[in-house]
């Protein structure tokens, strides 16, 4: 298969991200310091609760919705 590349480039984004979380035990800094590099603003990280992807009470819409005003 092959990726288009904005699909790479979001693995890319991705990997960066993860690596940071590893590095500094914290995704919070690890997701400001990835989007500010990629996006030249540190965003807010929100974690999505276990309980609510687990039962299903978080809708993709919502997450969406979450995201988008995260970006803001």
């Amino acid at each position: 298969m092959i990726l288009k590349s904005y699909q790479t480039d979001a693995l890319d984004w991705l990997e960066a991200f993860f690596r940071r979380c590893k590095l500094s035990k914290n995704p919070a800094v690890a997701y400001a310091e990835t989007t500010e590099e990629w996006r030249g603003i540190a965003l807010n990280y929100r974690s999505l609760r276990r309980q609510d992807i687990r039962c299903g009470r978080l809708k993709k819409a919502e997450a969406i919705r979450v995201a988008h005003l995260d970006s803001l």
